[in-house]
């Protein structure tokens, strides 16, 4: 609409007007003045009033709202019409644009709702997955620290055979060296007492045996 008048005002000023008159109302043929201006014209060009001097008149005498209708007419300086062009507000027009601009508006709300909602599903995603990844990793290593502790115990016990083992063959090794000497020797308290300081293993192997232990201790009672 504000081209339609520039437009026009360019077109009157090859006739050399010397005033313009801009007119509204509710209807086509009820308009009252609204506006009076001296034109000016500087170089072929309309310099004053300018488009948006005669756009302010207009909405501040109603024209969106109860006087949808505006005339603009130029004259010469007799007072005689050169031109004139006529001005109407689409109500319905500017409604459907209106809707349009709804329709887009609630379209783009929803896209920038989608892609909240489709961001928030995709953390939550991440959250769940690193989650579920933190767990397997535990689970993991409860496995194997529960596997280790198996191989642990299993190796103590074989070490605990291991040695058991050995200690009755160096007892019964050393049981056949003392019989051995006990043998070749004469079997006086003197032989017996070094034999017993000369192999202290000895005194470990007598101890453990409950009848050794048990004619000592008879022995000393008796004392």
């Amino acid at each position: 609409m504000l081209r339609k008048l520039e437009s026009w005002l360019e077109q009157l000023a090859e006739v050399e007007p010397c005033k313009l008159v801009v007119r509204a109302g509710e209807a086509r043929q009820s308009q009252s003045i609204i506006a009076r201006y001296e034109i000016v014209i500087h170089d072929g060009i309309i310099t004053s009033p300018t488009v948006e001097e005669i756009e302010d008149v207009m909405l501040s005498s109603g024209f969106h709202d109860d006087k949808p209708y505006v005339r603009v007419i130029g004259y010469d300086e007799k007072g005689r019409q050169l031109k004139s062009v006529s001005l109407k507000h689409e109500q319905k027009n500017n409604d459907q644009h209106s809707l349009v601009d709804g329709i887009l508006a609630m379209a783009g709300e929803m896209r920038r709702f989608v892609a909240t909602i489709n961001t928030t599903l995709e953390a939550r995603e991440e959250t769940l997955q690193h989650i579920i990844d933190q767990l397997m990793i535990a689970k993991h290593s409860e496995i194997e620290s529960h596997a280790a502790s198996i191989a642990l115990d299993m190796e103590l016990q074989k070490q605990e055979e291991m040695s058991g083992s050995d200690s009755k063959e160096r007892a019964l090794s050393l049981a056949e060296s003392v019989v051995g000497q006990m043998m070749g020797a004469r079997l006086s308290p003197a032989a017996i007492k070094d034999l017993i300081l000369g192999s202290p293993e000895l005194i470990d192997s007598l101890l453990e045996d409950d009848q050794v232990v048990a004619a000592v201790g008879a022995k000393f009672m008796k004392k």
